[in-house]
């Protein structure tokens, strides 16, 4: 059974290992958000043209603790790549979820 932490890990330790300190990082993929702002990210209107490293939380639909996932630029990627970007969740089980969503981006050091 999928958990919600599986997620929840593969994208913590990206952020880690993108240099942010991940310390009191939440259990659960569905409690990202604060987290995420926390770290420095903001939340972006969902009509919005997705960045690389652009981050989706997604609340419980199928899967109680939720799922969160990182924008690469061509698909979402999290504990497995999604075979698509039509849907959220991608798994085929899971299409037909339609569980509220986040999304949350981290600001471009360029700019």
């Amino acid at each position: 059974m999928v958990t919600g932490r599986e997620s929840a890990w593969a994208v913590r330790r990206g952020l880690q290992v993108g240099g942010l300190n991940t310390k009191g990082n939440p259990y659960y993929a569905k409690d990202y958000g604060p987290f995420l702002v926390r770290l420095g990210f903001s939340q972006i209107p969902k009509d919005s043209t997705l960045q690389p490293g652009d981050i989706m939380v997604l609340q419980p639909g199928l899967n109680p603790s939720g799922h969160v996932q990182v924008w690469d630029g061509s698909r979402w990627v999290s504990d497995f790549v999604q075979a698509t970007n039509r849907t959220a969740y991608g798994r085929k089980r899971d299409r037909h979820v339609d569980a509220p969503y986040a999304l949350y981006r981290y600001p471009n050091p360029c700019q």
